[in-house]
Formats: structure tokens, sequence, C-alpha cells
């Protein structure tokens, strides 16, 4: 009785302690936009050329917009970030909009950097000697004096620590200039009086000008400039055979020591690859300047509550669910197994809990396919569990005693328990290899929960069956296990096996054409009515419908004084602006009374030009009217305006024609963009 008891209290106590465990794993998973709320980031394009005066696009005839081509460089780089999901689309001509879910407000900030990187490099001495590198999507070889090569920088280990690798072109006569004048002169100076060592580097400078950087290296403004344009700092070494890693690659040690912490580690890995990108991200035909950005919900449902400082699951509809599921199936494999069904729930529960934790591990990011990865590492280790469990039902039912019967079922459940196990890692490493982003999370939760079943059910569920079958208070109860008694033969009185499952001797073949019939109608009924239902108003899920103004309109505006806009004159520009309702123009009505809430964000972005010696700095604004429908662009719409009222117009072309619809707005010394989210 005491192995019962043994049995009963360690299974217990692995669940609390399991249970206790689920919280704290939880609250540090990094979920995307689907379970956790995230941020729209919003972007203008402009020429590189604009001033404070005059902040303005050109587009080439013949070439794709240009916010679609800096949209699509934007989609490249968010899947170089290993940013799993995310949405980027454009609003009128100039105007990109980004939402994603990021862990911290750095790696956003890292991220929006990232977005907005020109791919403009320039190498510099402390003397203000300069070379300009950049990569273009043709490569770096455009017939210009360029200090990069064609090879990609790279995170490389240097005496057993990271380091940056970026490789360099020795024989550029600029490179040579600035390397070997690198030496001369003043550097850097740390300490004082005779402790005092001077150290000289190699400046790695980015979005920058060149004129700018050499003034500002020769210049007291170093130190100013390079707090927003100092990328990495290169150490010179006094002998040149040390200088450079593989003949050619410049290198910068990472510190990073064994006494960091797994944090420390973490982040420090994480800036060197998001280093790695900017040096190898392309340049960009447009300036890109972060608007604003906002907080949105999760597109599904929060997994956390954030509050007062605390974070704690949230109890959404997919917790709720899994845990009604879960129950389900306990009482399923309690009703099958008994008593042995502890041993089952106990591994399915580390497994599990192993494949979440497994996220966290592996740094991937929590979303639905790491779910669908969850559920299906937990039903492979309950069909671990029910094998082995039928497996002992089999032997018990030829007679054998519960002791023989559980050493039959340890052995003969052996190669099914591996291969399913070994099934469920293929599929992750395959999906690992072959599939996307999204992806990783299943085969890091597939594999690693994989292996955690594998071991479990191998070695955990096996003793703990052993300690249960062979204590002396569960000889011969048969019913602890789910075995009807009454059907387990007699061996010493010589009794054949009379039972062999509930589907033994029954034929499946006789109903099979009007299961046939019955499935074939239900299959053809769901076809009819996919496609019924998504040509149908409202459901147009394949077809191309018009363009329509979306639930929002932007005014933004930008300036060197103070806010060029306020709410009440984007309400008076919103007055003047009709829409019809149909085709009778007596029954138009103003957009302002379609409007349910203005909000005003100051940009979290300026942009300074240096203009006759001195820095100017353009602040931006952007209002938004938030919007009770959904406008189409196709409706039709006029503008009164000073000089009249054009009739033959529709709402999309005023909208693309912002300088037209808001002449009766301009402000001095500002530039006003009305736009649309599309």
């Amino acid at each position: 009785m005491r192995r019962i008891w043994a049995y009963i209290i360690l299974a217990f106590t692995a669940l609390v302690c399991m249970g206790a465990s689920f919280s704290n794993i939880l609250v540090n998973v990094n979920a995307n936009m689907e379970y956790r709320d995230g941020t729209e980031i919003y972007f203008r394009i402009s020429d590189k050329d604009s001033t404070e005066t005059d902040i303005h696009l050109t587009e080439e005839e013949g070439e794709d917009p240009a916010v679609e081509r800096i949209a699509n460089e934007m989609i490249k780089r968010l899947n170089t970030a290993d940013v799993s999901s995310f949405t980027v689309d454009t609003q009128g001509s100039d105007t990109i909009r980004v939402s994603l879910a990021q862990e911290t407000e750095s790696h956003l900030n890292n991220i929006i950097t990232y977005l907005t990187f020109d791919g403009s490099l320039a190498l510099s001495n402390y003397n203000g000697d300069v070379v300009v590198g950049k990569r273009s999507t043709a490569g770096s070889d455009d017939g210009e004096e360029n200090f990069l090569t064609s090879e990609k920088a790279s995170l490389g280990t240097i005496n057993g620590y990271p380091a940056i690798l970026l490789p360099v072109d020795t024989e550029d006569d600029q490179y040579k200039v600035v390397f070997e004048n690198a030496n001369e002169g003043a550097g850097e100076t740390s300490g004082e009086g005779e402790e005092a060592t001077t150290a000289h580097y190699l400046y790695l400078w980015y979005n920058f000008d060149v004129n700018t950087v050499k003034d500002m290296v020769k210049e007291d403004k170093r130190e100013e400039f390079a707090t927003t344009h100092l990328l990495n700092k290169f150490v010179v070494m006094e002998d040149a055979e040390q200088q450079y890693h593989d003949e050619n690659k410049l290198f910068t040690q990472l510190n990073i020591t064994s006494a960091l912490g797994p944090t420390a580690r973490k982040q420090a890995y994480e800036n060197a690859y998001f280093t790695i990108n900017l040096l190898n991200a392309s340049d960009l035909p447009y300036r890109v300047t972060m608007m604003y950005k906002n907080a949105v919900p999760a597109s599904i449902e929060n997994i956390l509550n954030l509050g007062d400082g605390i974070v704690s699951p949230a109890y959404s509809r997919a917790l709720l669910a899994s845990l009604g599921a879960l129950l389900l199936g306990i009482l399923f494999v309690v009703y099958y197994s008994r008593l042995g069904s502890l041993g089952i729930i106990t591994m399915t529960t580390g497994t599990t809990l192993f494949g979440l934790a497994a996220i966290n591990f592996l740094t991937a990011e929590f979303n639905l396919m790491g779910i669908v990865a969850l559920v299906l590492v937990a039903l492979v280790s309950a069909a671990s569990g029910i094998i082995y469990s039928a497996k002992f039902k089999d032997e018990a039912y030829r007679g054998r005693s519960v002791k023989k019967a559980n050493a039959e079922a340890a052995r003969k459940s052996l190669l099914p328990i591996v291969d399913i196990n070994v099934a469920l890692i293929v599929v992750g490493v395959f999906c690992y290899i072959f599939g996307g982003i999204l992806m990783r999370t299943f085969a890091a939760v597939t594999v690693m929960g994989g292996l955690a079943s594998l071991v479990l059910n191998l070695l955990g569920l096996r003793g703990m069956m052993w300690l249960i079958t062979n204590a002396s208070a569960a000889q011969n109860k048969y019913n602890y296990f789910g075995v009807d008694e009454t059907k387990v033969p007699d061996i010493s009185k010589e009794e054949k096996q009379t039972y062999y499952g509930l589907s033994a001797g029954k034929d499946f073949s006789k109903r099979r054409k009007p299961f046939g019939i019955i499935a074939g109608v239900c299959a053809c009924a769901a076809l009819v009515c996919t496609l019924l239902f998504s040509f149908l108003p409202g459901y147009s899920t394949y077809s191309n419908s018009a363009r329509s103004i979306s639930s929002k309109i932007y005014f933004e505006t930008s300036s060197s004084t103070a806010v060029a806009l306020n709410t009440d004159e984007a309400n008076e520009f919103l007055s003047k602006l009709y829409v019809y309702e149909g085709e009778d123009a007596s029954k138009a009505k103003a957009l302002s009374t379609y409007v349910e809430e203005y909000t005003l964000y100051e940009s979290d972005y300026s942009e300074s030009f240096y203009v006759d010696d001195s820095v100017k700095t353009v602040n931006f604004y952007v209002i938004v009217a938030e919007l009770s429908s959904p406008l189409k662009g196709s409706m039709k719409a006029y503008y009164e305006t000073s000089a009249g009222v054009d009739n033959d117009v529709t709402l999309a072309e005023i909208f693309e024609s912002p300088e037209v619809a808001a002449s009766d707005l301009f402000l001095s010394d500002s530039k006003l963009t009305v736009s649309y989210k599309s």
C-alpha cells in the first residue's frame, strides 16, 4: 500500500510544482500581435534633398510608386529581423503604416531604426578623413569609391568571444588614407596625468551627409553628432597584422563573459544581430521618417494582463477553451486507465510545460503556430501514455498478472512510443528547414516537446507504472487500471482468452456505402457554401472590391515653429467636403458628420536640416479623424472653396490631390497633407 501512496504523492507533487511554474513561464513568453497589444507606426517618405521649408516627394515615370517600393523593402527587413507577425500597408502616396508587437521598448526602437535606416555608411578617423560606403540592392560595386566589399557583415567568434565582422576593401585609395592617418594626431584620451592613455579608432557613421561628417568630426560638435549618427567604433591596432580578421574584416569585440547572466547575454546577442542587420541594409532611394506611433489591441486576444506593474496570465477565451479541452481529456484518460491515468497526466503536463518553456529558452515568438504545436505535443504525449495503457490491458486480458502485464507492456510499447515521438521531431525539423518565420516557433515546440515526451514516457511513465504495479495491494486488482476483471482468464485453471477488445469481431464494411454517401454529400455542401458565401454581398472574400476610405482620415503637418494645425481647423476642412449618399446631390452630407473623434499626435521624430551653418528642426504633427463608417473612394464628392464648387470628382480624387483640397487651410512655414487609410 505504501507504493500506491508514494505513486499518488509523487504525481500530485509534480503536478502542483508544474502548475506553480506555468504562470511564471507564460508571463515571460514573447507573444506577437495575435496575443499581445502591439504598436502601429506611421512612416512618411520624401526626397533626400527635402529641406525644412520644402518636404517633397518626386517620383520617376515608369517606376513603381515610391510608397510601394519602400513598403516592399520594409517587408524584407521585417522578415530579416525575424518578426513573425506584422502588417505593412500604404496610405496615400507617401505614408506607410507598420503594425507589429515587440517584447520591449528597446526592441521596438531597434525595429524603427532598422526600417528607416538608409544603408549609407561612412568610415572616418579622429582627424576627419572620411571614406563613403553603401550597399545597394544590386551590390556595392557601383563604380564609385566604396570601402565596403560585396561580402556581408557577420557575427564571428574571436578568442572565445563574439565579435562583429565588417568586410572592407583594403585596396580602396580613400580607405587607405583614412586607415594610415588613424594613428596620427589626437585620439580619445581616458584618465588623467601620468595615467592618461590615448586610443585611436575608426568611426563608423550612418544616415549622414559627407560634408557634415567632416565638419562635425573636425569641430567640437563631434560628440553631439555621435549621439545620433555613430554606429560603431573599431580599435586601431599598433600592429597592422592584428587589425583584421580573415585578412579584410574589421572586427569589434563584444564584451560578453561567462560571468554575465542569461538576460545580459541574450541582450548582447540581440544588439549584435541588430547591428549586423544595419550594416547589411541596402540604401533607400528616399528619406523615411517615423512620424508617430500608437498602441493597437491584440488581433486575436491578450494572453497576459498588464496592470499596476504586475504581469499575470489573462483568462482569455483561448486559455479557458484550453482548460475545458484539458478537463475533457483528463476525464477520458481517467475513464480509460483509472489509477494509471495519474502517470499519463503527469507526463503529458510535463511535456507540454517543457514545450512552452522551449519558446522562452530558444527566444521564439509565441504565436498561433505555437499554440498548434503545444496541442500537438500534448496529444502525442497523451497518445504515448494511452499506447502503454492499451498494451497493459492486452496483456491483462491474456491472463497475465498485474506485474507481468506491466513488464510486457513496457517492452511492447517501446517501438510505438519511439515511432510517434520521432515522427513529431522529424515534422518539427522539416518545418524549421523549409518553413518561414512563423513556423520556427512550431518547430521549436515540436522538437523540444517531442524529445521531452520521448524521455518522460520511456523513463518517467515506466518508473511510475513500475512503482504501482509492484505494490502488493495492487496485485490482481485489475480494476485499478480500467481492466474488467470478469474478462481476465485464470491461467491456473487453463482458461483461454475470450475478450480481444471492443472492436474485435465487428465488420465495419457493412454500412460503408451509406456512410460514404453521407460523407460525400457533406463535403459537397461545404464546398458549395464556401463558394456561395464568398461572392455574396458582405462576404466577398475572393472578389476585388473597389478601394474604400476606411475609418480614419489623417491630417499630417510639419512645421519648424509650433503646431501647424488644430482639431477645429481639421473639422472646418471636413465640414466643407461633401459626399453623395447616392446620385442625388441634394442628399450629400458633410464628411465632418461622419467623424466620431479627433486625436492629435506629436511625432516621436523630428528632422534636422543644416541651413546657412545653423540647424533647423522640423516637428511633425498628426491629427487622426475616426469615422463612424467606411466610405468608398468611388463615391461622388465635392469641396467648397473660395473659387466655387467642383462636382465632377470622387472622394478618392480629392484626397489624392491634397494641395487642391486643402488650399484654404494653407499655413505659412508648414506643409499640410491630408490622406486616408485604404
